[in-house]
């Protein structure tokens, strides 16, 4: 009720000299059904999910843009002033990004223990009890060399596992459902590096580099 409100004590102080034809139409148009349809929509939502704040942005940039074409033919005096008029667009943009946009939690993994601390590790502790971490999102050219992976740019992450760790391991975080149920989204994985033997049966991670991910873009 506070988010409603203040949409509407702004929308009357700014644009409620505009002669529109229905104006308690527009308010709750503005006020209630745009948010929705555009924290609906599924491109802004992946940019929420797994891109940082201004390219979340530019993303819901899109989907306004999305939205208003499709209320266009009922509220056409709306998407004139959207198109024509800057001043009412770029309040309409940055109002709904406000009332749609939350910033994923951060974890620090040095206060909290649930998840893998970063260390910084003595040459004699590397991949013995700790082993690179890998951010996925900005790996690309991390495994150039299919048989080796770069363990020089990294942060290290202490690790306990059944597994007796060498060098070639590392750490990464799975993003999407694409995995689901044996591999939850969010998930700390370990790998190793080369691959040996068959393929058959095992859980891989490979790098595409033709390709768009559906879920990350």
């Amino acid at each position: 009720m506070d988010r409603l409100s203040n949409i509407l004590r702004a929308f009357n102080d700014q644009f409620g000299n505009i002669d529109w034809k229905d104006a308690d139409k527009i308010r709750q148009v503005i006020a209630e059904e745009i948010p929705a349809k555009v924290a609906a929509d599924k491109a802004y939502q992946n940019a929420i999910k797994h891109s940082d704040k201004q390219n979340a942005r530019l993303e819901l940039d899109k989907a306004l843009q999305r939205v208003l074409i499709e209320l266009l033919a009922d509220h056409t005096e709306l998407y004139k002033q959207f198109s024509d008029n800057p001043a009412f667009k770029r309040w309409l943009a940055d109002t709904i990004f406000s009332v749609t946009y939350s910033s994923p939690p951060v974890v620090d993994a040095t206060q909290d223990q649930s998840v893998l601390p970063l260390v910084q590790p003595r040459p004699e502790d590397r991949f013995v009890t700790c082993v690179p971490f890998v951010p996925l999102k900005v790996a690309a050219g991390a495994f150039s060399d299919p048989q080796h992976v770069d363990d020089k740019n990294w942060e290290w992450v202490e690790v306990q596992a059944k597994h007796r760790l060498r060098p070639g391991m590392f750490v990464a975080q799975v993003v999407g459902r694409s995995m689901e149920p044996d591999i939850p989204n969010g998930a700390y994985c370990l790998f190793a590096a080369p691959v040996t033997g068959t393929r058959q049966g095992k859980t891989l991670l490979v790098q595409m580099r033709d390709a768009i991910d559906p879920e990350t873009g």
